[in-house]
């Protein structure tokens, strides 16, 4: 496509299939609602690479439609009901003349073009049938023609349709129902397909206006009143709708746009409020909007929750005192990824499991730990600087130690760590970890772990007979050796009998006095 062209589509037909509707996408999906109708010719602006046209069928059913007319075109709805009757191949088909004592029947018109009949004669007599379908065409059309009888009575029924509840009521076609025989009592039926009842009347002179409640009408005729008026009152949506626009309809995300109403043509009908739905992987329904000319603006500090990267497919529909409207639209809203964007900030670490928010570095082989996101406001860590959604991706357990890389089946793994891993090797073992925000902008943190060996260190018996000065060296090169092992970060806290039991990172083992007997202490915890 080039810019500024203009691009059309026409739906191909087939025997088979019944075109119903169209979508079309900039981001290659098929979300939004069916659009029945022809698609629109597009102008293409440049603002996206790929426009996805989606045309949708049907699989075509056969049908018989048979309706009832006088010979002038009046419909006999009243009297005989319409009715449409599906047909299989291979069925055998027939369709007879109902009879009515007040109506002659003259014969039918039919067609299988799928238009309807002309009511020009000559008529077919009988009826139609029986046949067998045979799959060579789609809709069956047969108008049975009928003829009023010079008949006693009449029943004259008028139906009246105004466009919603302001409108001025028309007259939208008559019907009469000869009675044969006085004296006589009819029940007559609205026709559901002039609108919604409202209402009727009855008359026995003329017809009358006055609405009274009710579907049905019984009349009653005799020799002193052989004719009847009945009229049906009946409501459509009324002929109102606007329209709006997406400004601009493509942005980056975090850019503010608006959807703005205007063209409104309410016919007559007084304007109440208008609202609007977002489709996207779901929909969102806007707050109703007081004003035919006020604007709905969106930032990214009040985006509605369905917004995100990629085709949203924006409908208006309008509220007046006639009703509402269909769905105006779609509009289609691009929004693309942020113009800047920048990348999470986390740490990760080895915790003990009642202080998730310290990360240790240091522990004795045995010790359980977790390694965990770590999570604190006071920090704060996570933190996207730009405010985005962040998800975390995992740890990066195969570039590590073969002790990193056993985390794979051990512990209790979470989204956001592994939990309850034993400490079981001894040495230097590092991991980093991933997160991503919403647009896939990722970063990396890193932590390490010493583990440190349990040394047990059991002072040598000194035996009485050895001179002083070989025990007080004794006793020192034990201090000596004390010291170098337990110094650095490490040293012993706890002793059980002359066996050092655990490690713990809070001093140095020191000398306190060496004459014939020497001494150290270990620091506790």
């Amino acid at each position: 496509m080039q810019k500024g062209g203009q691009y059309a589509a026409t739906p191909p037909s087939h025997p088979d299939y019944e075109y119903v509707g169209y979508k079309f996408q900039k981001d290659g999906s098929q979300t939004g609602e069916l659009t029945p109708g022809l698609p629109p010719a597009i102008t293409y602006d440049g603002s996206y690479d790929t426009y996805t046209l989606y045309l949708y069928y049907k699989k075509s059913e056969a049908i018989a439609i048979v309706k009832h007319f006088t010979e002038d075109g009046q419909s006999l709805s009243s009297v005989f009901p319409d009715r449409e009757v599906q047909m299989k191949e291979g069925q055998s088909l027939m369709f007879s003349p109902p009879e009515h004592a007040g109506f002659s029947y003259l014969g039918y018109k039919k067609t299988t073009t799928g238009n309807p009949p002309g009511m020009n004669k000559p008529y077919s007599s009988g009826g139609f049938g029986p046949f067998t379908y045979d799959g060579s065409f789609k809709t069956l059309y047969i108008y049975f023609i009928y003829a009023a009888k010079d008949v006693p009575g009449s029943i004259h029924i008028r139906h009246m349709v105004r466009a919603g509840p302001n409108g001025h009521f028309e007259n939208k076609g008559e019907t009469v129902i000869p009675v044969a025989s006085l004296p006589a009592k009819e029940t007559v039926h609205p026709d559901g397909s002039y609108g919604s009842v409202i209402g009727r009347s009855l008359h026995y002179s003329h017809y009358s206006d006055e609405i009274s409640g009710g579907m049905s009408v019984a009349v009653t005729l005799q020799q002193s009143q052989p004719k009847a008026y009945v009229t049906f009152f009946y409501q459509t949506k009324a002929d109102f709708t606007g329209d709006f626009e997406v400004l601009p309809d493509t942005i980056n995300y975090r850019d503010t746009f608006r959807l703005v109403p205007k063209d409104f043509r309410l016919n007559g009908c007084a304007y109440q409020y208008h609202y609007y739905k977002i489709e996207r992987n779901g929909t969102f329904t806007t707050p109703r909007v007081m004003g035919q000319t006020a604007e709905t603006v969106y930032s990214i500090g009040n985006y509605p929750w369905i917004i995100g990267v990629g085709q949203h497919l924006v409908y208006m529909k309008i509220k007046t005192t006639c009703g509402e409207s269909d769905w105006i639209g779609p509009k289609p809203l691009v929004v693309k990824g942020p113009a800047t964007n920048s990348p999470p900030q986390f740490k990760i670490g080895f915790v003990h499991p009642d202080r998730p928010t310290q990360p240790v570095y240091e522990v004795v082989e045995g010790t359980v730990l977790d390694l965990m996101v770590i999570f604190d406001d006071s920090v704060p860590t996570p933190y996207d600087p730009d405010g985005d959604t962040l998800y975390f991706n995992g740890f990066d357990l195969e570039r590590g130690t073969p002790f990193i890389q056993s985390l794979r089946s051990k512990g209790v793994h979470s989204d956001v760590g592994i939990h309850q891993i034993t400490m079981d090797s001894v040495g230097y073992h590092s991991v980093s970890g991933t997160m991503r925000d919403e647009f896939g902008l990722t970063s990396s943190a890193s932590t390490y772990i010493r583990v440190v060996p349990k040394i047990r260190f059991r002072s040598p018996h000194v035996r009485p007979k050895s001179s002083r000065t070989g025990r007080c060296r004794r006793r020192l090169s034990i201090a000596a050796e004390a010291t170098a092992l337990w110094g650095g970060p490490s040293t012993i806290a706890a002793m059980s009998g002359r066996t050092a039991v655990r490690y713990i990172p809070t001093g140095q083992a020191k000398i306190s006095s060496c004459k014939c007997r020497c001494t150290f202490t270990i620091p506790s915890v």
